[in-house]
């Protein structure tokens, strides 16, 4: 069965974007800081398990989110400008 082709208004797509962006930043920062522990390190690991999720959902209802965050990764040929 074929989905509907989806129509996303220029916010709808930049709010997705926003979203996707900020969920991906929150991972990032979560993974990096070593001095969490105890309980601190359990919930940063439910909040980092929790962006991850959330990610791939997006991409599975949203799968050029995924097109789209590559693009925005730096070109290695060009110093990473674009």
């Amino acid at each position: 069965m074929q989905e509907p082709a989806r129509i996303l208004s220029a916010q709808q797509r930049s709010s997705l974007e926003s979203v996707f962006t900020t969920l991906k930043a929150a991972s990032s920062f979560l993974q990096s800081i070593e001095s969490f522990t105890g309980d601190e390190r359990l919930q940063a690991t439910n909040l980092l398990d929790l962006a991850d999720l959330s990610q791939r959902k997006l991409v599975e209802a949203f799968p050029e989110l995924l097109l789209w965050a590559v693009d925005q990764l730096p070109d290695s040929t060009d110093g990473g400008a674009r």
